[in-house]
Protein backbone atom coordinates (compact mmCIF):
# COMPACT_ATOMS: atom_id res chain seq x y z
CA UNK A 1 0.00 0.00 0.00
CA UNK A 2 1.55 3.39 -0.70
CA UNK A 3 2.64 5.87 2.06
CA UNK A 4 -0.33 7.94 2.87
CA UNK A 5 2.16 10.82 4.68
CA UNK A 6 3.82 12.38 1.92
CA UNK A 7 6.84 14.69 1.23
CA UNK A 8 7.74 14.40 4.90
CA UNK A 9 10.27 16.70 7.08
CA UNK A 10 12.37 15.60 9.69
CA UNK A 11 13.70 18.57 12.15
CA UNK A 12 17.92 18.48 12.09
CA UNK A 13 17.80 20.15 15.52
CA UNK A 14 14.49 19.82 17.28
CA UNK A 15 13.16 16.84 19.37
CA UNK A 16 10.44 16.39 21.99
CA UNK A 17 9.64 13.95 24.45
CA UNK A 18 5.96 14.51 24.07
CA UNK A 19 3.22 14.60 21.22
CA UNK A 20 3.21 18.02 19.62
CA UNK A 21 0.51 20.19 18.30
CA UNK A 22 -0.28 22.15 14.84
CA UNK A 23 -2.29 25.15 14.13
CA UNK A 24 -2.54 27.68 11.29
CA UNK A 25 -2.18 31.61 11.08
CA UNK A 26 -2.20 33.70 8.04
CA UNK A 27 -0.21 31.46 5.60
CA UNK A 28 2.16 29.34 7.94
CA UNK A 29 1.42 26.14 9.59
CA UNK A 30 2.94 26.12 13.38
CA UNK A 31 4.19 23.33 15.31
CA UNK A 32 4.14 24.04 19.54
CA UNK A 33 6.36 21.18 21.33
CA UNK A 34 7.58 20.41 24.59
CA UNK A 35 11.25 19.68 24.74
CA UNK A 36 13.16 16.58 24.71
CA UNK A 37 14.66 16.01 28.65
CA UNK A 38 13.49 20.00 29.89
CA UNK A 39 10.10 20.33 29.43
CA UNK A 40 10.35 23.41 28.09
CA UNK A 41 7.57 24.60 25.29
CA UNK A 42 8.94 25.78 22.26
CA UNK A 43 7.08 26.73 18.87
CA UNK A 44 8.41 27.94 15.65
CA UNK A 45 6.21 28.73 12.11
CA UNK A 46 6.20 26.41 8.89
CA UNK A 47 8.86 27.16 5.84
CA UNK A 48 8.49 25.73 1.85
CA UNK A 49 11.36 24.25 1.09
CA UNK A 50 10.27 23.55 -2.10
CA UNK A 51 8.88 20.17 -3.97
CA UNK A 52 5.84 20.43 -1.78
CA UNK A 53 8.07 20.27 1.09
CA UNK A 54 6.90 21.97 4.63
CA UNK A 55 9.86 22.43 6.78
CA UNK A 56 10.58 24.72 9.90
CA UNK A 57 13.31 27.30 10.72
CA UNK A 58 14.23 26.33 14.36
CA UNK A 59 15.97 30.45 13.84
CA UNK A 60 12.32 31.56 13.85
CA UNK A 61 11.99 29.30 17.38
CA UNK A 62 10.50 30.64 20.82
CA UNK A 63 10.82 29.70 23.93
CA UNK A 64 8.03 30.11 26.42
CA UNK A 65 9.64 32.14 29.43
CA UNK A 66 8.06 33.78 32.58
CA UNK A 67 9.15 37.60 31.77
CA UNK A 68 12.82 37.53 30.71
CA UNK A 69 14.23 33.81 32.35
CA UNK A 70 12.81 30.95 34.23
CA UNK A 71 11.23 28.68 31.16
CA UNK A 72 7.94 27.34 31.49
CA UNK A 73 7.93 23.40 32.40
CA UNK A 74 5.04 21.97 31.11
CA UNK A 75 3.21 18.41 31.79
CA UNK A 76 2.72 16.69 28.53
CA UNK A 77 2.64 18.29 24.79
CA UNK A 78 1.07 21.75 24.97
CA UNK A 79 -2.14 22.82 23.04
CA UNK A 80 -2.45 25.08 20.40
CA UNK A 81 -5.01 27.14 18.32
CA UNK A 82 -5.43 29.97 16.18
CA UNK A 83 -7.64 33.22 16.70
CA UNK A 84 -9.49 35.10 14.17
CA UNK A 85 -7.92 38.58 15.31
CA UNK A 86 -4.48 37.25 14.02
CA UNK A 87 -2.88 35.55 17.30
CA UNK A 88 -1.98 31.65 18.77
CA UNK A 89 -2.55 30.49 21.61
CA UNK A 90 -0.36 28.44 23.23
CA UNK A 91 -1.71 26.12 26.39
CA UNK A 92 0.08 23.90 29.01
CA UNK A 93 -0.60 22.51 32.42
CA UNK A 94 2.37 23.45 34.37
CA UNK A 95 4.95 21.05 35.66
CA UNK A 96 6.20 23.37 37.88
CA UNK A 97 3.18 23.66 40.07
CA UNK A 98 -0.03 25.44 40.32
CA UNK A 99 -1.05 29.07 41.36
CA UNK A 100 -0.12 28.16 44.58
CA UNK A 101 3.34 27.64 44.03
CA UNK A 102 5.88 24.38 43.79
CA UNK A 103 4.43 21.19 44.87
CA UNK A 104 0.91 22.22 44.48
CA UNK A 105 -2.00 21.68 41.92
CA UNK A 106 -1.58 21.45 38.23
CA UNK A 107 -3.02 24.55 36.70
CA UNK A 108 -3.37 25.02 33.02
CA UNK A 109 -2.08 28.51 31.52
CA UNK A 110 -2.19 30.21 27.85
CA UNK A 111 0.20 32.61 26.49
CA UNK A 112 -1.46 34.77 23.41
CA UNK A 113 1.41 35.58 20.68
CA UNK A 114 1.14 37.61 17.24
CA UNK A 115 2.22 36.44 14.11
CA UNK A 116 5.43 37.43 14.80
CA UNK A 117 5.77 35.25 17.66
CA UNK A 118 5.63 38.27 20.31
CA UNK A 119 3.71 37.87 24.05
CA UNK A 120 0.23 39.44 23.78
CA UNK A 121 -1.29 38.10 26.61
CA UNK A 122 -2.15 35.58 29.36
CA UNK A 123 -4.86 33.31 30.26
CA UNK A 124 -4.68 31.36 33.85
CA UNK A 125 -7.39 28.44 35.28
CA UNK A 126 -8.07 27.59 38.60
CA UNK A 127 -8.58 24.23 36.79
CA UNK A 128 -5.92 21.48 37.00
CA UNK A 129 -5.07 18.41 34.87
CA UNK A 130 -2.37 15.38 34.93
CA UNK A 131 -1.72 16.00 31.37
CA UNK A 132 -2.00 18.54 28.82
CA UNK A 133 -4.71 20.57 28.01
CA UNK A 134 -6.59 20.73 24.16
CA UNK A 135 -7.61 24.62 22.80
CA UNK A 136 -9.79 25.57 19.84
CA UNK A 137 -11.02 28.82 18.80
CA UNK A 138 -14.96 28.41 18.03
CA UNK A 139 -14.91 30.68 15.86
CA UNK A 140 -18.99 30.32 14.38
CA UNK A 141 -19.67 29.15 18.46
CA UNK A 142 -18.66 30.88 21.64
CA UNK A 143 -14.70 31.79 20.80
CA UNK A 144 -12.05 30.21 22.92
CA UNK A 145 -12.64 26.42 24.29
CA UNK A 146 -9.99 24.56 26.87
CA UNK A 147 -10.66 20.92 27.38
CA UNK A 148 -8.60 18.37 29.49
CA UNK A 149 -8.80 15.40 31.71
CA UNK A 150 -8.94 15.87 35.69
CA UNK A 151 -6.24 16.31 37.96
CA UNK A 152 -6.78 12.73 40.11
CA UNK A 153 -9.78 11.62 38.27
CA UNK A 154 -10.13 10.98 34.84
CA UNK A 155 -12.71 12.97 34.10
CA UNK A 156 -13.58 14.77 30.32
CA UNK A 157 -14.23 18.80 30.93
CA UNK A 158 -14.77 21.93 28.83
CA UNK A 159 -14.67 25.41 29.55
CA UNK A 160 -14.89 28.70 27.91
CA UNK A 161 -11.30 30.48 27.52
CA UNK A 162 -10.17 29.21 30.68
CA UNK A 163 -12.93 30.59 33.06
CA UNK A 164 -13.39 27.59 35.62
CA UNK A 165 -16.92 29.01 36.74
CA UNK A 166 -17.62 27.90 32.85
CA UNK A 167 -16.62 24.61 33.30
CA UNK A 168 -18.65 21.50 32.13
CA UNK A 169 -17.73 18.01 33.29
CA UNK A 170 -18.67 14.78 31.17
CA UNK A 171 -19.05 11.42 32.94
CA UNK A 172 -16.87 10.16 30.27
CA UNK A 173 -13.34 9.28 31.09
CA UNK A 174 -10.27 9.03 29.41
CA UNK A 175 -6.85 8.06 31.35
CA UNK A 176 -5.29 10.61 28.47
CA UNK A 177 -5.61 14.46 27.11
CA UNK A 178 -8.66 15.00 24.92
CA UNK A 179 -8.78 16.59 21.19
CA UNK A 180 -10.94 19.23 20.47
CA UNK A 181 -11.41 20.47 16.33
CA UNK A 182 -14.51 22.58 15.19
CA UNK A 183 -16.82 22.14 11.71
CA UNK A 184 -18.91 24.79 10.03
CA UNK A 185 -20.81 21.87 8.11
CA UNK A 186 -23.44 20.69 8.00
CA UNK A 187 -23.56 22.43 11.45
CA UNK A 188 -21.89 24.76 13.19
CA UNK A 189 -20.13 22.18 15.30
CA UNK A 190 -17.50 21.45 18.05
CA UNK A 191 -15.91 17.96 18.77
CA UNK A 192 -14.12 15.63 21.25
CA UNK A 193 -12.23 13.33 20.77
CA UNK A 194 -10.66 10.94 23.17
CA UNK A 195 -9.06 7.13 24.12
CA UNK A 196 -11.85 5.27 26.64
CA UNK A 197 -10.41 4.26 30.15
CA UNK A 198 -10.71 0.66 29.93
CA UNK A 199 -10.68 -0.72 26.56
CA UNK A 200 -8.87 2.38 24.73
CA UNK A 201 -11.09 3.02 22.26
CA UNK A 202 -11.59 5.89 20.15
CA UNK A 203 -14.63 8.61 20.88
CA UNK A 204 -15.83 11.20 19.56
CA UNK A 205 -18.99 13.87 21.00
CA UNK A 206 -20.42 17.00 19.65
CA UNK A 207 -22.33 20.41 20.30
CA UNK A 208 -23.77 22.29 17.52
CA UNK A 209 -24.08 26.10 17.73
CA UNK A 210 -27.86 26.65 17.63
CA UNK A 211 -27.29 30.21 17.45
CA UNK A 212 -24.81 31.30 15.13
CA UNK A 213 -26.32 34.64 13.96
CA UNK A 214 -24.93 37.77 14.40
CA UNK A 215 -26.21 39.23 17.86
CA UNK A 216 -27.65 36.28 19.10
CA UNK A 217 -25.96 34.06 22.12
CA UNK A 218 -23.55 31.12 21.53
CA UNK A 219 -24.91 28.06 23.20
CA UNK A 220 -22.44 26.86 25.80
CA UNK A 221 -19.99 24.01 25.28
CA UNK A 222 -21.74 20.67 27.34
CA UNK A 223 -20.48 17.74 25.43
CA UNK A 224 -23.76 15.44 26.06
CA UNK A 225 -22.80 11.43 25.97
CA UNK A 226 -26.08 10.84 23.94
CA UNK A 227 -24.03 12.12 21.11
CA UNK A 228 -21.18 9.68 21.71
CA UNK A 229 -19.93 7.32 18.99
CA UNK A 230 -17.17 4.94 19.35
CA UNK A 231 -15.57 3.37 17.05
CA UNK A 232 -15.03 -0.04 17.93
CA UNK A 233 -11.49 -2.28 17.45
CA UNK A 234 -9.97 0.99 17.03
CA UNK A 235 -7.79 1.79 20.14
CA UNK A 236 -4.60 3.89 20.96
CA UNK A 237 -2.22 4.05 23.41
CA UNK A 238 -2.75 7.92 24.25
CA UNK A 239 -4.78 10.45 22.88
CA UNK A 240 -6.06 10.94 19.43
CA UNK A 241 -6.11 14.10 17.20
CA UNK A 242 -9.25 15.88 15.01
CA UNK A 243 -9.56 18.29 12.69
CA UNK A 244 -12.08 19.15 10.22
CA UNK A 245 -11.84 20.08 6.60
CA UNK A 246 -14.48 20.80 4.07
CA UNK A 247 -16.52 17.67 4.28
CA UNK A 248 -14.53 15.45 6.15
CA UNK A 249 -14.04 14.69 9.93
CA UNK A 250 -10.65 13.04 10.44
CA UNK A 251 -9.11 11.09 13.72
CA UNK A 252 -5.82 10.58 13.68
CA UNK A 253 -3.76 8.27 16.54
CA UNK A 254 -1.25 5.81 17.55
CA UNK A 255 -1.83 2.81 16.79
CA UNK A 256 -1.03 -0.27 19.28
CA UNK A 257 2.11 -1.22 16.96
CA UNK A 258 3.19 2.88 17.27
CA UNK A 259 1.97 3.01 13.43
CA UNK A 260 -0.06 6.88 12.46
CA UNK A 261 -3.75 6.16 11.73
CA UNK A 262 -6.02 8.59 9.84
CA UNK A 263 -9.35 8.03 9.59
CA UNK A 264 -11.89 10.11 7.60
CA UNK A 265 -15.43 10.44 8.31
CA UNK A 266 -17.72 12.09 5.62
CA UNK A 267 -19.91 14.50 7.49
CA UNK A 268 -22.34 14.14 5.08
CA UNK A 269 -23.09 10.40 4.79
CA UNK A 270 -22.20 7.24 7.13
CA UNK A 271 -19.22 6.66 5.39
CA UNK A 272 -15.82 5.90 7.02
CA UNK A 273 -12.53 5.16 5.81
CA UNK A 274 -9.06 4.39 7.29
CA UNK A 275 -5.44 4.66 6.37
CA UNK A 276 -2.72 3.29 7.71
CA UNK A 277 0.95 5.11 7.92
CA UNK A 278 4.44 3.61 7.54
CA UNK A 279 5.23 6.39 10.22
CA UNK A 280 5.63 5.09 13.98
CA UNK A 281 5.70 7.18 16.77
CA UNK A 282 5.51 6.71 20.59
CA UNK A 283 3.30 9.59 21.63
CA UNK A 284 0.28 11.19 19.90
CA UNK A 285 0.46 13.04 16.71
CA UNK A 286 -1.23 16.53 15.72
CA UNK A 287 -3.41 16.78 12.43
CA UNK A 288 -4.17 20.29 10.92
CA UNK A 289 -5.84 21.21 7.81
CA UNK A 290 -3.75 23.49 5.89
CA UNK A 291 -3.68 24.68 1.77
CA UNK A 292 -6.82 22.17 1.72
CA UNK A 293 -4.17 19.26 2.57
CA UNK A 294 -3.88 17.85 5.80
CA UNK A 295 -0.96 17.65 7.71
CA UNK A 296 0.45 15.43 10.16
CA UNK A 297 2.94 16.13 12.78
CA UNK A 298 4.40 13.54 15.28
CA UNK A 299 7.59 12.67 17.06
CA UNK A 300 9.73 9.82 15.86
CA UNK A 301 10.99 7.02 17.91
CA UNK A 302 14.17 9.17 17.90
CA UNK A 303 12.57 11.88 19.23
CA UNK A 304 12.75 13.92 16.39
CA UNK A 305 9.63 16.27 14.98
CA UNK A 306 8.22 15.47 11.97
CA UNK A 307 5.59 16.53 9.42
CA UNK A 308 4.00 15.47 6.83
CA UNK A 309 1.25 15.95 4.05
CA UNK A 310 -1.92 13.79 2.84
CA UNK A 311 -4.86 14.39 0.46
CA UNK A 312 -8.16 14.46 2.09
CA UNK A 313 -9.92 11.20 1.72
CA UNK A 314 -13.42 13.43 1.42
CA UNK A 315 -13.62 16.71 -0.41
CA UNK A 316 -11.77 19.93 1.21
CA UNK A 317 -14.42 21.97 -0.06
CA UNK A 318 -17.88 22.94 1.73
CA UNK A 319 -21.01 22.44 -0.23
Amino acid sequence: MDEILERPYTSPTETSSDGPALAVLGDRLYIAWVGRGNDHLNMMPSVDLGNGVLGSNSDEKVVLNYGESAEVESLGGPGLTATPDGHLLLAWTDNGGGVLGPNSARSMYGAYFDQGLNRAGFLSSLDTSDDGPAVVYWANGNGLNTAWKGHGNNHLNVMHDMDTFSKSTSNETSPYRPALCTADWPNFTIYIAWTGEGDGELNLMHCDNTHPFAGQQADPTVFDSATKLTLNNEQSPSAPACAALGKGLYLCWQGEDQHINVMGMDLGSPDRSKRVSGQTTKHHPAIAAYRGLLFVAWTGEDDSLNVAQMAPLYSPLIP
